[in-house]
């Protein structure tokens, strides 16, 4: 069943893998919090401290807050352009894909799974295009596929499959597809050893393939597409960049592009984000700036995983609650369990399971936050 965010990562966390998702498994004899490579070697570093939810933040919030009957949502990405959450869905007769109106907290059904399916591994939004990674099997979490549907017209497609050509799956590999400018992206894994990075041109249909060996998930960040990819001598990965509307390879700029610890990747119209131990780093895309951010306290209750980014703010699951972290300021605060949630362009959404009656489906409180370039958390002690 698909459950709230928190069941949905739980699985996840323990299924990651270089070569299909955007999260590594690298090995060395270095501490984690030590590998921090040549970029992070020359960003400035921001400890990051815990501070409490903002008194203007509680009230937009509550201002914003819709309640879900009899169905639990868990959101995975938002239009902040025309204020939708779009996530998985479980009421007392079915589960699937819906998307939530924030402004009348309206739910309308997508995409209807089979009740085998375990829900939505990720998820992705380029109007009118939605594509997500739908694990197939309660038991088998290798086995997934890659669907897009029209959010104007309904229809739905099938683009891939996490089948190999002998018929087996790859037992926990994932993958995190993304949705661009006229077409979507996604890992594909084609032997026990190799994926291809897959594309779909949304206009032609065309399939074709940008790149091929021990590669992460795709992202986009600020006009980029942006993937890791272990070279062949290499014992890290490195970044590997294509313009996000032509498609033609771009060269990696200088300060990152040497091999180097790489977990999750994430992007947004100013930012490129990735994970190094229990590091976060951030290219600020605007200046070229580098920014380190590391836990002073509690760094092994907030790892950094399944990342992503609304205006200048980070919201991630850390596998013990939600979190916020202000890019700016480097103050997070703690969205508590049991809680989903989820953020995109400059908005962010939280739900929360409600109280149902005895042996239904228990019902969802979703709350909603637009963010402005003023807004902030705030500044963290010395």
């Amino acid at each position: 069943m698909v459950g709230i965010r928190t069941a949905s990562a739980a699985l996840l966390a323990v299924a990651v893998s270089w070569s299909t998702v955007s999260c590594s498994t690298t090995t060395s004899s270095t501490p984690a919090d030590r590998q921090v490579g040549p970029a992070a070697s020359a960003a400035r570093t921001i400890d990051v401290c815990l501070g409490n939810l903002p008194a203007e933040w509680s009230a937009a919030l509550a201002g914003n807050t819709f309640p879900l009957p009899s169905v639990l949502f868990s959101p995975w990405t938002v239009d902040s352009a025309h204020d939708v959450a779009y996530g998985s869905f479980q009421s007392s007769s079915q589960q699937g894909v819906a998307a939530v109106d924030l402004h009348t907290g309206r739910l309308r059904v997508l995409s209807v799974m089979s009740p085998q399916a375990a829900g939505v591994g990720w998820m992705s939004f380029s109007d009118p295009w939605l594509v997500w990674e739908q694990t197939e099997s309660q038991y088998t979490l290798g086995n997934w596929t890659i669907q897009l549907l029209d959010t104007r017209t309904g229809k739905q497609r099938q683009l891939g499959v996490s089948r190999l050509p002998d018929g087996s799956f790859l037992t926990g590999q994932l993958s995190f597809p993304v949705a661009g400018k006229g077409y979507v992206a996604w890992s594909q894994p084609t032997s026990r050893s190799s994926v291809d990075l897959r594309l779909y041109r949304l206009e032609t249909g065309e399939s074709l393939t940008l790149d091929s060996g021990k590669l992460s998930s795709p992202v986009i960040a600020a006009g980029r597409l942006v993937w890791g990819k272990f070279g062949a001598r290499d014992s890290q990965p490195s970044l590997r960049m294509a313009d996000a509307v032509t498609l033609k390879s771009l060269a990696v700029p200088d300060l990152v592009k040497q091999p180097m610890p790489i977990g999750y990747l994430a992007g947004s119209s100013d930012y490129l984000l990735w994970t190094s131990g229990q590091t976060l780093i951030a290219e600020q895309l605007s200046n070229g700036a580098l920014t380190r951010y590391q836990f002073a306290r509690d760094a092994l209750k907030h790892p950094f995983q399944f990342i992503m980014v609304a205006g200048h703010f980070v919201v991630w699951f850390t596998g013990y609650g939600n979190t916020i972290l202000d890019l700016r300021t480097g103050q997070a605060v703690d969205v508590a369990l049991p809680s989903a949630s989820a953020a995109g362009g400059d908005e962010i959404v939280v739900t929360r399971p409600g109280p149902g009656p005895k042996g239904a489906v228990t019902s969802t409180s979703l709350s909603w936050l637009r963010l402005g370039p003023s807004t902030r958390l705030g500044s963290c002690p010395g």
